[in-house]
Protein backbone atom coordinates (compact mmCIF):
# COMPACT_ATOMS: atom_id res chain seq x y z
CA UNK A 1 0.00 0.00 0.00
CA UNK A 2 2.86 2.44 0.70
CA UNK A 3 3.88 1.42 -3.00
CA UNK A 4 0.21 2.00 -4.05
CA UNK A 5 0.49 5.78 -2.61
CA UNK A 6 3.72 6.70 -4.37
CA UNK A 7 2.83 5.28 -7.63
CA UNK A 8 -0.49 7.81 -7.12
CA UNK A 9 1.99 10.55 -6.64
CA UNK A 10 3.81 10.10 -9.64
CA UNK A 11 1.15 9.01 -12.16
CA UNK A 12 -0.76 12.47 -11.11
CA UNK A 13 1.59 14.38 -10.18
CA UNK A 14 -0.47 15.35 -6.88
CA UNK A 15 0.39 15.20 -3.19
CA UNK A 16 -1.52 11.73 -1.89
CA UNK A 17 -3.60 13.71 0.53
CA UNK A 18 -4.84 16.16 -2.74
CA UNK A 19 -5.46 12.89 -4.71
CA UNK A 20 -7.71 11.53 -1.86
CA UNK A 21 -9.45 14.28 -1.24
CA UNK A 22 -10.34 14.74 -4.45
CA UNK A 23 -11.47 11.06 -5.51
CA UNK A 24 -12.34 9.79 -2.66
CA UNK A 25 -12.99 12.19 0.73
CA UNK A 26 -15.11 15.06 -0.82
CA UNK A 27 -17.08 12.52 -3.01
CA UNK A 28 -17.84 10.50 0.36
CA UNK A 29 -18.09 13.92 2.42
CA UNK A 30 -15.45 12.71 4.46
CA UNK A 31 -14.74 15.91 6.19
CA UNK A 32 -12.85 14.67 8.90
CA UNK A 33 -9.94 12.64 7.45
CA UNK A 34 -6.86 13.72 6.86
CA UNK A 35 -3.16 13.20 7.53
CA UNK A 36 -2.41 16.31 9.98
CA UNK A 37 -4.37 18.27 12.33
CA UNK A 38 -3.79 22.12 12.90
CA UNK A 39 -3.85 23.27 16.68
CA UNK A 40 -7.26 24.81 16.18
CA UNK A 41 -8.15 21.22 15.81
CA UNK A 42 -6.31 19.35 18.24
CA UNK A 43 -9.06 18.80 20.70
CA UNK A 44 -10.93 16.58 18.12
CA UNK A 45 -8.19 13.93 18.61
CA UNK A 46 -9.24 10.85 20.76
CA UNK A 47 -6.71 10.47 23.95
CA UNK A 48 -4.66 7.58 23.28
CA UNK A 49 -3.97 5.12 26.60
CA UNK A 50 -1.72 2.26 26.91
CA UNK A 51 -1.39 -0.38 29.79
CA UNK A 52 1.15 0.54 32.87
CA UNK A 53 3.41 -2.44 34.10
CA UNK A 54 0.37 -3.09 36.97
CA UNK A 55 -2.17 -3.28 34.07
CA UNK A 56 -4.33 -0.61 34.81
CA UNK A 57 -4.99 2.41 31.62
CA UNK A 58 -2.87 5.34 31.65
CA UNK A 59 -2.42 8.19 29.24
CA UNK A 60 0.36 7.30 26.79
CA UNK A 61 2.87 9.80 26.31
CA UNK A 62 2.77 12.74 24.35
CA UNK A 63 3.80 12.23 21.76
CA UNK A 64 5.49 9.03 22.13
CA UNK A 65 6.55 6.52 19.98
CA UNK A 66 5.16 3.12 18.61
CA UNK A 67 2.30 3.81 21.42
CA UNK A 68 1.36 6.85 21.83
CA UNK A 69 -0.67 10.16 21.17
CA UNK A 70 1.03 10.33 17.95
CA UNK A 71 2.76 14.06 15.63
CA UNK A 72 -0.71 14.44 14.23
CA UNK A 73 -0.34 18.37 15.11
CA UNK A 74 3.34 19.38 16.32
CA UNK A 75 4.90 17.07 13.85
CA UNK A 76 7.32 17.95 11.20
CA UNK A 77 3.52 17.03 8.82
CA UNK A 78 5.77 15.95 5.77
CA UNK A 79 5.10 12.06 5.19
CA UNK A 80 1.93 11.38 3.56
CA UNK A 81 1.81 6.93 3.14
CA UNK A 82 -0.64 5.00 1.25
CA UNK A 83 0.04 2.38 3.79
CA UNK A 84 -0.40 4.58 7.05
CA UNK A 85 -1.37 8.18 8.63
CA UNK A 86 -4.44 9.06 8.04
CA UNK A 87 -6.89 10.40 11.24
CA UNK A 88 -10.15 9.85 11.03
CA UNK A 89 -13.74 10.07 12.56
CA UNK A 90 -15.84 6.96 13.90
CA UNK A 91 -18.26 8.52 10.71
CA UNK A 92 -16.09 8.73 8.36
CA UNK A 93 -14.24 5.29 8.53
CA UNK A 94 -17.91 3.23 8.12
CA UNK A 95 -18.71 5.65 5.51
CA UNK A 96 -15.65 4.58 3.19
CA UNK A 97 -15.89 0.31 4.28
CA UNK A 98 -19.32 1.44 3.14
CA UNK A 99 -18.49 2.56 -0.05
CA UNK A 100 -15.60 -0.65 -0.05
CA UNK A 101 -18.90 -2.61 0.53
CA UNK A 102 -21.05 -1.88 -1.78
CA UNK A 103 -18.06 -2.87 -4.40
CA UNK A 104 -16.94 1.06 -5.19
CA UNK A 105 -20.45 2.71 -4.83
CA UNK A 106 -21.98 5.54 -3.03
CA UNK A 107 -25.31 6.87 -2.90
CA UNK A 108 -25.32 5.69 -6.39
CA UNK A 109 -21.98 7.07 -7.80
CA UNK A 110 -18.77 5.15 -8.33
CA UNK A 111 -16.23 5.94 -7.18
CA UNK A 112 -14.20 3.22 -7.77
CA UNK A 113 -13.85 0.40 -10.57
CA UNK A 114 -15.91 -2.82 -9.43
CA UNK A 115 -12.39 -4.73 -11.33
CA UNK A 116 -10.38 -2.55 -9.01
CA UNK A 117 -12.49 -3.18 -5.87
CA UNK A 118 -12.35 -7.05 -6.76
CA UNK A 119 -8.59 -6.56 -7.05
CA UNK A 120 -8.08 -5.40 -3.30
CA UNK A 121 -9.80 -8.25 -2.14
CA UNK A 122 -7.79 -10.67 -4.39
CA UNK A 123 -5.05 -12.53 -2.29
CA UNK A 124 -2.19 -11.81 -3.33
CA UNK A 125 0.80 -12.40 -0.58
CA UNK A 126 0.09 -15.64 0.99
CA UNK A 127 2.32 -16.23 4.32
CA UNK A 128 2.89 -12.71 5.30
CA UNK A 129 0.60 -11.96 7.63
CA UNK A 130 1.90 -10.40 10.78
CA UNK A 131 2.80 -12.64 13.87
CA UNK A 132 -0.49 -12.03 16.42
CA UNK A 133 -2.61 -13.93 13.01
CA UNK A 134 -2.12 -17.79 11.83
CA UNK A 135 -0.25 -17.65 8.32
CA UNK A 136 -2.58 -20.66 7.68
CA UNK A 137 -5.68 -18.87 7.44
CA UNK A 138 -4.64 -14.88 6.34
CA UNK A 139 -3.22 -13.60 3.26
CA UNK A 140 -2.93 -9.83 2.39
CA UNK A 141 -4.87 -8.25 -1.14
CA UNK A 142 -4.18 -5.05 -2.46
CA UNK A 143 -4.84 -3.02 1.19
CA UNK A 144 -6.70 -5.71 3.23
CA UNK A 145 -5.83 -8.69 5.23
CA UNK A 146 -7.91 -11.99 3.19
CA UNK A 147 -9.00 -14.83 5.73
CA UNK A 148 -8.87 -18.26 4.15
CA UNK A 149 -10.36 -19.70 6.65
CA UNK A 150 -12.45 -18.80 9.28
CA UNK A 151 -9.96 -16.61 11.46
CA UNK A 152 -11.06 -14.98 14.72
CA UNK A 153 -14.76 -15.31 14.16
CA UNK A 154 -14.57 -13.91 10.38
CA UNK A 155 -15.73 -16.28 7.26
CA UNK A 156 -13.37 -17.45 4.84
CA UNK A 157 -13.48 -14.63 1.91
CA UNK A 158 -13.55 -11.67 4.51
CA UNK A 159 -11.24 -8.55 4.63
CA UNK A 160 -10.41 -7.06 7.63
CA UNK A 161 -7.13 -5.32 9.02
CA UNK A 162 -6.23 -3.81 12.21
CA UNK A 163 -5.05 0.08 12.55
CA UNK A 164 -3.62 1.84 14.58
CA UNK A 165 -4.63 2.14 18.53
CA UNK A 166 -7.15 -1.11 17.60
CA UNK A 167 -9.09 -0.30 15.49
CA UNK A 168 -10.43 -2.80 13.58
CA UNK A 169 -12.52 -3.70 10.49
CA UNK A 170 -13.74 -7.07 8.88
CA UNK A 171 -16.30 -7.05 5.62
CA UNK A 172 -18.29 -10.15 4.80
CA UNK A 173 -17.89 -10.98 0.72
CA UNK A 174 -18.06 -7.59 -1.08
CA UNK A 175 -21.84 -6.25 -1.42
CA UNK A 176 -23.03 -7.60 1.53
CA UNK A 177 -24.82 -5.98 3.75
CA UNK A 178 -22.31 -6.61 6.88
CA UNK A 179 -19.95 -4.63 7.90
CA UNK A 180 -18.05 -4.52 11.42
CA UNK A 181 -16.02 -2.29 13.03
CA UNK A 182 -14.68 -1.90 16.47
CA UNK A 183 -12.09 0.72 18.60
CA UNK A 184 -10.54 -0.64 22.16
CA UNK A 185 -9.03 2.38 24.15
CA UNK A 186 -5.68 1.20 24.46
CA UNK A 187 -3.05 2.01 21.61
CA UNK A 188 -1.43 -1.22 19.96
CA UNK A 189 -0.12 -1.07 16.27
CA UNK A 190 1.49 1.60 15.07
CA UNK A 191 -0.32 4.54 13.16
CA UNK A 192 -3.16 4.48 10.74
CA UNK A 193 -6.22 6.12 12.50
CA UNK A 194 -7.64 7.73 15.26
CA UNK A 195 -11.46 8.42 15.90
CA UNK A 196 -12.88 11.16 17.64
CA UNK A 197 -14.56 11.18 21.19
CA UNK A 198 -17.54 12.71 19.79
CA UNK A 199 -20.25 10.65 18.45
CA UNK A 200 -18.81 7.53 19.66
Amino acid sequence: TDILGALIMELTDQSLSAFLEERIFLPLSMRDTQFFLSPDEAGNLAVVYSRSDDLTLVRAPDPGGAVGQGHYVEGPQLVESGGAGLITSAEDYVTFLDMLRAGGVHDGQRLLNAETVALMAEPVVHGAAPPWHSVDTLSFGLGHEVSSGRQGGRPTGSLGWGGAYHSVYALTELGEDVLRVARKPHACFRAIGLLRQAGQ
